[in-house]
């Protein structure tokens, strides 16, 4: 089983990655902004210790198989893009070889692919990440 996470706006999309990851046996992390994705990766990637009973736990670390990242998310409240997300998982030297040693490949999704993507794709890239892109059609 693996484990993937989904960054994107839209509860549709959402909803239809959700059933796609579910038959293929993956669980499904998800993301609407780029303060959730920044969110999730810490809270996977670096779990916090608890405590249960009399003892201090800490469950292990996930590993992401797949990261899908849609490239035109609607920012609204969140005025950071998702540009900017890429830009701090790789600025971030902890997250950033986590993702590369676990072999995390980032899948751009989007309706619309222009310049920025490019960006995103060569920056990830650069680093040693496998990236893919394709237009979104459910």
């Amino acid at each position: 089983m693996g484990r993937v996470l989904v960054i994107d706006d839209l509860q549709l999309r959402q909803d239809w990655f959700r059933d796609v990851l579910t038959q293929c046996d993956q669980v499904m992390d998800e993301a609407r902004s780029v303060g959730e994705a920044v969110l999730v990766l810490k809270e996977r990637l670096d779990p916090p210790e608890r405590l249960v009973g009399r003892t201090i736990v800490q469950d292990p670390p996930a590993k992401f198989d797949v990261i899908f990242l849609d490239f035109d998310v609607d920012v609204g409240f969140d005025r950071r893009n998702f540009g900017e997300f890429v830009r701090w998982a790789t600025e971030n030297d902890f997250v950033r070889e986590r993702l590369l040693a676990d072999g995390t490949v980032f899948f751009i999704h989007s309706t619309s692919c222009d310049d920025g993507v490019d960006e995103m794709q060569n920056l990830l890239e650069r680093l040693g990440f496998c990236v893919l892109r394709c237009e979104f059609q459910p």
